[in-house]
């Protein structure tokens, strides 16, 4: 016979009753077409199950009938058309639709057990093939409240779109679960199935239950292993966008373990995500433009609007200098609401220094470069912490990056620093930003000791680079600079405060300034002697270079006080308290060596001696080329 639905849309029914005389039961065939599934679910305890789905069904039952009609064993094949999973007739659910599904079971009424021989679903989701087992649970006046299944999952396909980014393959599947219909409850006590493309292992468990008010859910799932590029094809399209992107374009490959995931849903409220891994010999590029790091190690996390990595291990290879280790390193986004977003990059850095400042010296910011500076500037090793803040998700131009380095150099060397001069030092602090980078601390300049400070500015139009700190004074730094007094001029060892300014195409300029504590001065020409228990003042300034100079020396120490600018011409002169002028003239000299010996150049070409207006004695003049030497400066000045 044909009927029609309340939905008025036209079944058919066919009904085939046998009972032999004297059977206890009666054997009922029943074929139904295009019936409504729930109401096919109201005919049998076993079939309760379809008060779930929303969608015409056809099926072909064979079942018995005891005697007091008690619904007996149930065979039964369905074939179900277009519709969805939906909770309730007329709660306003959202449903899971699907375009059909088949299904033979036979259900077994001294066990409470149905058998799934075959289940097969498919729709714009995918498709899905599997078997298993159910019990009918929770039974009151013959009805089941709950079903509690064991399920095998042979085969499933999930398709891009069905809340993932990529098509997804599983196979060698199970599910544990219990399934309330009213309300619509589902309880997953265990969920495990194979990626078939990677081999990976995925488990699930969790709940997903619909009230009056909408769905709810709390899932959590996990993976030992994890392919990267696995991992992006199960990432839902419209769950961060950003960070799955970032993830896309920066982590080049690599695998990721121990993987958890959770989600929460509530009605009416945006689903909370949750993600926490582990990662191991991964490739990444943390900016456009540096080298990747490799062989990296470490863990990341993404909850509510944070996303952050740590690694644990991973090094790169600079393009000049070799490899740096930058275990410890950190990447954090900690607002992921805003169109793009603000990242933070703290990076923990060991190797060597050259290495380190060819890192900072790529595209876009080449910072070294700008300044006409070589990324060998400094060798060495270093240890540094680096701060770095830009936005993501834009074009990222030099401006757009807030940057700090901070750390310690050891076993450093430099002869660019101060050109033809060898700095040395055991440690050193450094510091580097957008505009300038500094070195501090003790080092020896060509074997004397020092303390400076070295600033050299960054970025175009960047300032001339500069030295500052104090240095030894003794015989030894004349011999080391090459500053040619006369011999005896200067003994002991004292302190002095020195500049060196380095600009760009020209020699470097030089400022020396000491009290003259710990030293002693003496001008055998003048008869004239400081002992080293006296204090004073001596400035010299000048160049230096391959040909170094002094430009200006002055004293004033002991009641001497005079001041000369050097090379001498017709206007320069020494100017004494007394009004006296003591000038000097130009002229040729071998230029003696400082005492000590060593590799001491003389300052200049020019040799120094008085004019008759100071009464210079010839005598004076004469002893002085006689041993060898140029004439003070002071001769006649007294």
């Amino acid at each position: 016979m044909r009927l029609r639905s309340e939905a008025g849309q036209e079944t058919g029914l066919w009904v085939g009753y046998d009972r032999p005389d004297a059977a206890p039961q009666a054997e009922v065939t029943l074929r139904v077409e295009k019936v409504a599934s729930r109401d096919l679910a109201s005919q049998h305890p076993a079939l309760s199950f379809l008060s779930v789905l929303d969608a015409p069904l056809s099926a072909s039952l064979r079942g018995r009938i005891g005697a007091d009609g008690a619904p007996g064993a149930l065979g039964a094949a369905l074939r179900i058309g277009p519709g969805a999973l939906s909770p309730g007739r007329d709660e306003g659910a959202e449903a899971l639709r699907f375009d059909g599904a088949e299904m033979a079971l036979r259900f077994d009424p001294a066990r409470d057990r149905i058998e799934f021989e075959r289940i097969s679903a498919r729709g714009d989701l995918g498709r899905i093939e599997g078997s298993g087992t159910a019990w009918l649970r929770e039974i009151e006046a013959g009805w089941p409240g709950a079903l509690v299944a064991q399920l095998r999952l042979d085969e499933a396909a999930l398709a891009a779109g069905a809340g993932l980014s990529g098509p997804v393959a599983l196979r060698e599947g199970h599910v544990d679960l219990r399934l309330h219909t009213a309300p619509f409850a589902l309880d997953i006590g265990s969920l495990g199935a194979t990626d078939a493309q990677s081999g990976a292992r995925i488990e699930a468990q969790g709940r997903i239950a619909h009230t009056g008010e909408g769905w709810e859910a709390a899932i959590a799932a996990s993976s030992a292993r994890l392919p990267r590029d696995r991992l992006l094809a199960y990432w839902p399209p419209a769950f961060k966008p950003g960070i799955r992107g970032w993830i896309d374009s920066h982590v080049l490959e690599g695998g990721l373990r121990d993987l958890s995931a959770t989600l929460r849903r509530a009605p009416g409220q945006k689903p909370q995500v949750a993600l926490t891994h582990g990662f191991e010999a991964v490739s990444l590029r943390p900016l456009d433009g540096l080298p990747p790091i490799t062989g990296a190690s470490g863990y990341a996390s993404l909850g509510g609007d944070r996303f952050s990595v740590t690694m644990t291990r991973g090094a790169a290879q600079a393009a000049q200098g070799g490899r740096v280790d930058l275990s410890g390193t950190s990447f954090t986004i900690p607002q992921l609401g805003p169109k793009n977003p603000q990242a933070d990059i703290a990076i923990e850095a060991e190797g060597p220094v050259t290495a380190m400042l060819s890192l900072i010296d790529q595209p876009p910011f080449r910072f070294l470069q700008k300044a006409g500076k070589p990324v060998d500037l400094i060798e060495g090793r270093g240890r540094v912490h680096a701060h770095v803040a830009l936005p993501l998700g834009a074009p990222v131009t030099p401006d757009d990056v807030d940057w700090s380095v901070a750390g310690t150099l050891r076993d450093a060397t430099s002869s660019a620093i101060v050109p033809d001069r060898q700095v040395a030092a055991q440690e050193l602090s450094v510091a580097i930003d957008a505009q300038a980078l500094e070195v501090a601390g003790p080092v020896r300049i060509d074997g004397l000791p020092a303390d400076v400070r070295f600033r050299q500015p960054l970025g175009p139009g960047a300032a001339e680079a500069r030295l500052d700190g104090t240095v030894e004074l003794s015989p030894r730094f004349l011999d080391t600079f090459g500053i040619a007094l006369p011999d005896g001029t200067l003994n002991g060892e004292g302190r002095g405060t020195v500049a060196i300014t380095l600009p760009k195409g020209a020699p470097p300029r030089v400022s020396l300034g000491t009290d003259l504590s710990g030293l002693g001065l003496s001008i055998p020409a003048l008869g004239w002697t400081l002992a080293r228990g006296t204090t004073g003042r001596l400035e010299i300034e000048g160049a230096l270079g391959r040909t170094p100079r002094i430009d200006r020396i002055a004293l004033d120490a002991g009641g001497c006080r005079r001041a000369a600018r050097w090379p001498c011409g017709p206007a320069a002169g020494w100017n004494g308290p007394a009004s006296r002028g003591c000038a000097c003239r130009t002229g040729s000299t071998s230029g003696p060596t400082s005492s000590g010996g060593g590799r001491a150049k003389p300052w200049g070409s020019k040799s120094w001696a008085a004019r008759s207006t100071c009464d210079a004695p010839d005598s004076a003049r004469a002893e002085a080329a006689k041993a060898g030497r140029s004439a003070s400066p002071w001769t006649g000045c007294a």
